[in-house]
């Protein structure tokens, strides 16, 4: 384990940005380095432990460039933003933790192929139910004989999805994760 981990979080100014920066505030092995959001913020320049009564020292910036020294860049924005950040990690070499929904076949393929030059951590859903159920729906689709005919009942389209209404449905969330694994 590297100690003094040199940590930048994109998507700061979320709901798990915020919680992902109190996290590493409070950890004796990482360093929160960089703390990054899209332009536009209001939030750019305030210290990004402020949201959470913390004093981190580390400015709220929408310049990626801000992250170009750091060991892990977690990211946890939106489809287009991970893609960009995909780049410029593999350019400067940077570890990446992904958890951004809604990555299309190409995208979730990019990030397979960059797999194979910079460490990456994907899951598009952190939550450990989530993941656990997964696999649980990986095992039972294995265990079925004939699986196949599962589809014309279960059509993706009927494996809903429910997402807080703090955030936007994504099209590929949980839902589509399940149908995924089943196919």
């Amino acid at each position: 384990s590297q100690s003094n981990m040199k940590i930048a979080i994109l998507g700061a100014a979320g709901r798990m940005g915020k919680m992902l920066i109190g996290a590493v505030l409070a950890s004796e092995d990482l360093k929160l380095a960089a703390a990054l959001v899209p332009a536009g913020e209001t939030c750019v320049g305030e210290d990004a432990g402020q949201s959470l009564g913390i004093k981190s020292g580390v400015v709220i910036s929408n310049d990626l460039s801000a992250a170009a020294g750091c060991d892990v860049l977690i990211d946890f924005t939106r489809p287009a933003g991970t893609l960009r950040h995909l780049a410029f990690c593999k350019e400067h070499g940077i570890a990446m933790v992904i958890g951004t929904t809604g990555l299309d076949a190409d995208g979730v393929n990019a990030i397979r192929k960059a797999s194979a030059e910079i460490p990456i951590v994907f899951a598009p859903n952190m939550s450990v139910g989530v993941n656990v159920t997964l696999k649980l729906v990986e095992i039972a689709a294995k265990l079925l004989a004939d699986y196949s005919k599962m589809s014309p009942c279960f059509p993706a389209r009927d494996i809903p999805e429910s997402a807080p209404s703090q955030r936007s449905a994504l099209p590929h969330c949980a839902g589509a994760m399940l149908w995924a694994t089943i196919r």
